[in-house]
């Protein structure tokens, strides 16, 4: 005997709903066993292999400066991120960023 499609899928969403609450049952047990062992052994994230919250400090790479400000050619920006406030009012001036290229 055949069965239907209807009773077919009906099946199907049985046997889903009764796999999902298998692997919750057994996530409480292996999520309690891991946090015993966690506080047995005082282990960290970082112990672990996760990194912690916090940033390791590092020194950043800007990039190649492509553009500088015309009154200090100190400041320099690589076209890349947000724009300094010096480019954004040499643009507020209506001119272009094109002036403000380095030449090479």
């Amino acid at each position: 005997m055949t069965i239907s499609y209807k009773e077919a899928l009906e099946n199907f969403k049985k046997a889903e709903e009764a796999l999902e609450n298998a692997r919750l049952a057994e996530l409480k047990t292996i999520i309690g066993d891991i946090k015993a062992k966690i506080a047995e052994y005082n282990l960290s994230a970082e112990d672990l292999g996760f990194r912690s919250g916090a940033k390791k400090a590092g020194i950043v790479k800007k990039g190649t400066p492509k553009f500088a400000n015309p009154a200090n050619s100190n400041d320099t920006w690589s076209g890349k991120g947000r724009k300094p406030a010096w480019v954004v009012q040499h643009l507020a001036k209506g001119r272009s960023i094109d002036e403000l290229l380095i030449s090479k």
